[in-house]
C-alpha cells in the first residue's frame, strides 16, 4: 500500500533529470477492494510520471526541518547569508611588505 508523500504544487527535485519542478498532479493507482492505492506516481510536467523514490522535497534537499524553522525562524536567513557572503581571507594580510 502507498500513501502520497508529496502534494500538488509542491516544489520537488527530480533525481533522474537533475532539475526542480512543481508537482502538477498526484496520481494514485487503485486496486479493487483495497482501501489505499497500490502505488502513487507524480506528474511534474516533464513527459512521464515519477515515483516518490525519484523525487526529493525542497525541505529535505536544503536540510531544513519544519521543527527547526519553528524553533528558530532566523535559521533560514542566516543560512542564506552564509551562502551569499562566504568567508574569504582578507587580502590585506596576504600582501608581502
Amino acid at each position: 500500500m502507498a500513501k502520497a508523500l508529496f502534494h500538488k504544487s509542491q516544489r520537488v527535485f527530480i533525481k533522474p533529470v537533475g532539475t526542480w519542478a512543481i508537482v502538477e498532479k498526484v496520481i494514485p493507482h487503485w486496486v479493487k477492494d483495497v482501501e489505499e492505492p497500490l502505488r502513487v506516481t507524480y506528474d511534474v510536467g516533464l513527459g512521464r510520471e515519477f515515483s516518490a523514490t525519484e523525487l526529493v522535497s525542497e525541505e529535505v534537499m536544503h536540510g531544513r526541518s519544519k521543527s527547526r524553522m519553528e524553533d528558530d525562524p532566523t535559521a533560514e536567513i542566516a543560512g542564506r547569508k552564509a551562502m551569499m557572503f562566504p568567508a574569504t581571507p582578507s587580502r590585506a594580510h596576504s600582501r608581502s611588505s
